[in-house]
Parts: structure tokens; sequence; C-alpha cells
């Protein structure tokens, strides 16, 4: 797995806790969870920071997109990706 500033910023439980969160998302299909799962072990995921309460990342598929998760109180509030799938949670939020 690759270090991110962001690893050094937020604790591994926090992130975990982001990653379940997201993993159980109601609108987040076997298929798509299986998709992400696959690019983040592929090391897709190339940038990751944190500012303020914004996750943001480049994850890597058919071309580069921009990833967001916005947080607030420790929850996601909002999640963003500029690839076209037209769910709520692509694969490469999964990855992230």
């Amino acid at each position: 797995m690759k270090e991110f500033p962001l690893m050094e910023q937020i604790s591994k439980e926090f992130l975990k806790k982001v990653g379940e969160e997201i993993l159980n998302h109601p609108e987040l299909t076997k298929t798509i969870k299986s998709r992400g799962r696959s690019l983040f072990k592929k090391g897709a995921v190339i940038d990751a920071d944190l500012s303020k309460d914004v996750l943001t990342a480049v994850v890597v598929g058919t071309k580069p997109y921009l990833v967001k998760v916005v947080l607030k109180d420790d929850r996601i509030e909002e999640l963003f990706c500029s690839c076209p799938y037209d769910g709520y949670v692509c694969k490469h939020i999964v990855a992230l």
C-alpha cells in the first residue's frame, strides 16, 4: 500500500471507519464494490490528501478521475467523482 500525506494526518482507525461507511452505502452494488477493490489492489489511487474536512484523491480507471469525500463530524456528508458513472458510489470512490 502506498503511503500518502493523508495517512500521516489522520488515524488508520478513522480511515477504516470512512471506508466502512462507503462500503456499506445502500446504493453500492456488489459489482462496483468488487471493481473498486480491484482498482485499490492495483495501486490505482495515485494521490490522496486531507484538507480540512475533505479527502481528495486521483484514482486512475480508464483515465485519472478526481474523487472527493466531504466529511462533517467524522461522517460522510458528500461523495463526488469526476467519472461519467451515473450512480452515487462508483468504483473510484470505493478504491479510495
